[in-house]
């Protein structure tokens, strides 16, 4: 009887060590998924931020862009205005040469 006894005593040992084993190998199971979760999150959390910049980035040339073609336009302009003012003050001149010669 006490042998019975002993052999049960280690049968119900060798269950509860095997429950707690699972247990054990079951927490770290969890314990890996939630890491693999968070490496996950993190991924994707750096993708969204490369996105981001990448628009940011887009947003900047685009402005440098319009920047730069409003540039363009004003030297243009300046140039244009540059030229009439130039013909006006020739135009005047001449007028002026031809008035003094024709008073002469």
């Amino acid at each position: 009887m006490n042998e019975l006894t002993q052999e049960r005593s280690r049968i119900h040992a060798s269950i509860v060590i095997n429950a707690l084993a699972y247990h054990h190998i079951a927490s770290d199971m969890s314990e890996l998924t939630q890491e693999r979760s968070r490496i996950h999150a993190s991924i994707v959390i750096n993708a969204l931020a490369n996105y981001e910049i990448a628009s940011n980035m887009n947003e900047l040339t685009q402005e440098r862009s319009m920047i730069q073609a409003g540039t363009n336009t004003f030297r243009m302009l300046s140039a244009f205005n540059l030229r009439d003012t130039i013909r006006s003050h020739l135009q005047l001149t001449v007028a002026n040469s031809l008035v003094c010669c024709c008073l002469r």
